[in-house]
């Protein structure tokens, strides 16, 4: 006989059951805003973004954790201290001992005594600020060593940072901080960012360059250019900087109103920054923006005629630049033609396009604005670029009818015999004080008609004729010039010595 089967047993639902299945009957309107929302699986809350110089000493302290972990004890010893004094400051008895802290704040206190008159927002005035101050440089330069010894892969020792202390000691000044060619990569640039906003009115010049900052450490130094107020002279020369810290670095100078000097060029046998045609626009923008800048120096950096274009239009809106170094920046003709256009409005005084491969057609339009009466211009330097007979001609015609330009270098050119020739009526000009013809192939010809200008002129003082291949008839030209010259004090003839009159 077949057991039936039993009936299925109903349990009653206890009251949390009942109350989710209640929920999941109605409809997503009708759901609490806490239970509305879709739970997402993954998604986390958005990290906020840390500024450059925050992510560079956030990557110091965690590259120190782990180079002290599993250590007994830290190379750098807790209470070893560091005195940063400026060489010309740190002259005390060698019988006497002094306490760092006592001489960096006696330090301190000498500098704000010479900087008194001058309104620098921020500087500490009482003991107490002097003590904060000096202590918080001294922190700084400890966390720039250190972050030196993590780009280099170093292990910090006492003697170290004391020889780095020594070195930076030595080289620096009352108001200016030298870090040259100090082995900082982009952590270190970031700690001194890091100190300069610290300290924003103690220094006013601050020279890294000879390092490798490269893009981190350029952004670090743009974020500090926008904080500080107290930095007037910037020297970045030879760090690897390139587009994004490049752009960063002309950004910031929309916001800033303190820094005139900028050197972005490049140290003789050391790496070269990279800040050409790509960075161009934010150098436009930042020409037109800023209004306390006076000198900058692209030495090296490729602009690029197309980068030349963009950085002359900037150009065209200042009124404070003065000194523009453009050498070795292949801006070429092009490049030359827009330059000379925002010459006739600008205010540029002293003028770099040495290694150009600027050709007569830039020439003769560089002319043409030296001829307008329009530029300020007093110092310019065209040498090695291919400048030949027909745009020397110009030249000397723009030189007769300028009153301004003392300076002019054209080294390393094509002029020729009969560039030299048609160069010579430039001479003429009572404003030119120092003409420099090296290495043109003037021959006998050119070099007579040039020192036969000088035999009447009284404003020349520097004259270069060094490597023209002069025979004796130039030679004695330039012999019969100097018995009746009596203005000329340095003459470098055509030949390799040198002659300086009294």
């Amino acid at each position: 006989m077949m057991r039936p089967k039993s009936a299925k047993v109903v349990r009653p639902q206890s009251a949390k059951a009942e109350t989710l299945a209640s929920i999941r009957q109605r409809p997503h309107s009708a759901l609490p805003k806490h239970l509305s929302k879709p739970f997402q699986v993954g998604k986390e809350r958005p990290v906020p973004e840390l500024s450059p110089i925050e992510s560079g000493l956030q990557e110091i302290v965690q590259e120190e954790k782990v180079r002290n972990r599993g250590r007994p004890t830290s190379a750098i010893s807790a209470t070893h201290r560091t005195t940063f004094v400026p060489s010309h400051r740190a002259s005390h008895s060698p019988t006497r001992s002094v306490s760092p802290r006592k001489d960096v704040s006696r330090t301190l206190s000498a500098l704000r005594r010479e900087a008194e008159g001058t309104s620098f927002p921020g500087r500490a005035t009482s003991s107490g600020g002097g003590d904060q101050v000096a202590s918080s440089l001294e922190s700084g330069l400890r966390r720039v060593f250190s972050a030196k010894c993590i780009d280099l892969q170093l292990r910090p020792t006492d003697e170290r940072l004391d020889r780095f202390i020594q070195i930076i000691r030595g080289n620096s000044s009352d108001g200016r901080l030298c870090l040259r060619e100090g082995g900082l990569g982009p952590l270190a640039g970031a700690a001194v960012a890091a100190m300069f906003v610290d300290n924003p009115v103690f220094f006013n010049a601050l020279d890294l360059s000879g390092n490798a900052l490269k893009d981190q450490g350029g952004k670090a130094i743009a974020e500090m250019l926008s904080k500080n107020s107290g930095l007037m002279t910037l020297d970045l020369r030879s760090n690897d900087i390139g587009m994004e810290g490049g752009i960063s670095i002309f950004d910031s100078l929309l916001s800033n109103a303190s820094i005139t000097e900028l050197d972005l060029g490049i140290l003789a046998g050391s790496t070269r920054n990279r800040v050409g045609a790509k960075v161009s626009e934010a150098m436009k923008r930042a020409l037109s923006g800023n209004s306390s800048l006076m000198s900058l120096s692209l030495l090296g950096n490729g602009l690029g005629p197309d980068g030349c274009t963009q950085l002359s239009k900037g150009l065209g809106n200042n009124t404070t630049l003065r000194t523009l170094d453009l050498g070795l920046n292949n801006i070429r003709d092009e490049g030359a033609i827009q330059l000379a256009g925002a010459l006739e409005v600008g205010s540029i005084e002293t003028l770099n396009l040495a290694s150009n491969g600027i050709g007569d057609t830039g020439a003769v339009r560089m002319s043409q604005a030296i001829r307008s009466g329009l530029l300020l211009l007093q110092s310019l330097d065209l040498s090695n670029n291919q400048i030949g007979p027909q745009a020397a001609s110009n030249l000397g015609d723009a030189l007769s009818h300028n009153s301004l330009l003392c300076v002019l270098h054209l080294d390393k050119n094509e002029i020729g015999p009969e560039g030299g020739v048609a160069l010579s009526r430039g001479i003429e000009s009572r404003s030119l004080t120092h003409l420099s013809l090296s290495y043109n192939n003037l021959h006998d010809r050119g070099v007579q008609h040039i020192v036969q200008k000088l035999r009447g002129n009284t404003s020349i003082t520097r004259l270069d004729l060094s490597g023209n291949e002069c025979g004796d008839m130039g030679a004695a030209a330039v012999a019969g010039m100097l018995r009746i010259n009596n203005s000329l004090t340095s003459l470098v003839p055509p030949s390799k010595t040198a002659l300086s009159f009294r």
